[in-house]
């Protein structure tokens, strides 16, 4: 099988029926060949500077090498050092696809991640997951049929290969019955694609990156965002430095944390003392 792909122009409106049979498709050159340069060009200096393998502690027995990779580097905090990404956050494809999943539910979404993940020669097979279980028993037990929760956007920044450890999908897996069935390798799909192009798949897609059997490594930027009323992977606040965050959109700037989440409807969460943080911080 070969994942649907379609041209970086596509009308949101006409990815969402593949989206709800497979649960994934591709986008070819998402990124324009410029934005492409500008990224690695900020990205590989910084991902010199850091060694592959988890952080985690080794009694941590489900993220560890097995997950995270003995032989991949993960790069995060990428707003503090790259321009480029805040253009990514406002891609119209990118608004267009959260409205249609996530801001179904909430009035903003968090910046789950911005991570670039570099999987080096020599690296295995990562574990099959769902992303949804970055939120465990709440995900375990909203089963097939509960709300969107987090999304995915895979941003090749060089060619994937089904050699190289392209990402693997199982499509059609978000619609099984039991979320906590991850298949097997045998069932997965290589999203193979030029550098630029783009993979989206969302809460529970079964994925892992491939194995890398070349001798260069494949390097990717997942870029995820999660409901508003959940907590995101990065820590943004502590990371991105208030300067920075000034100089952002006001929508990048909700996406990190630097402005409060006010539904129309229901309450607001992430207020200092009722009020919105855009106000508390005296944002423009």
């Amino acid at each position: 099988m070969v994942l649907t792909t379609f041209a970086r122009d596509t009308p949101v409106s006409e990815v969402l029926p593949v989206l709800a049979r497979d649960g994934c498709f591709i986008v070819r050159d998402f990124l324009t060949p410029e934005q492409l340069s500008r990224l690695n060009a900020e990205i590989q200096p910084e991902l010199a500077k850091i060694s592959p393998g988890s952080k985690r502690p080794p009694k941590d027995q489900y993220l560890n090498q097995d997950f995270h990779g003995a032989r991949t580097k993960r790069l995060t905090g990428l707003l503090s050092f790259s321009p480029t990404l805040p253009e990514i956050l406002e891609h119209p494809f990118i608004r267009g696809m959260l409205e249609a999943t996530l801001l179904r539910y909430c009035d903003g979404v968090w910046l789950n991640t911005a991570q670039v993940i570099d999987i080096d020669p020599g690296e295995g097979e990562q574990i099959l997951h769902r992303d949804g279980i970055t939120y465990g028993r709440l995900f375990a037990e909203s089963g097939r049929d509960g709300p969107e929760m987090m999304v995915t956007f895979m941003l090749a920044l060089s060619d994937f290969t089904a050699e190289n450890g392209a990402t693997r999908v199982i499509p059609g897996s978000h619609r099984w019955s039991d979320v906590t069935d991850y298949g097997d390798f045998e069932q997965t799909v290589p999203a193979e694609m030029s550098a630029g192009s783009m993979l989206f798949y969302p809460t529970r897609t079964v994925h892992a990156g491939g194995a890398n059997v070349t001798d260069a490594p494949r390097c990717g930027l997942g870029v995820a965002f999660n409901l508003s009323h959940l907590v995101p992977e990065e820590a943004h606040p502590f990371v991105v430095p208030e300067e920075i965050a000034r100089k952002l959109s006001p929508r990048v700037q909700q996406m990190i944390g630097y402005r409060s989440f006010l539904d129309k409807e229901y309450a607001g969460v992430w207020e200092a003392n009722f009020e919105d943080l855009a106000d508390y911080l005296k944002l423009d």
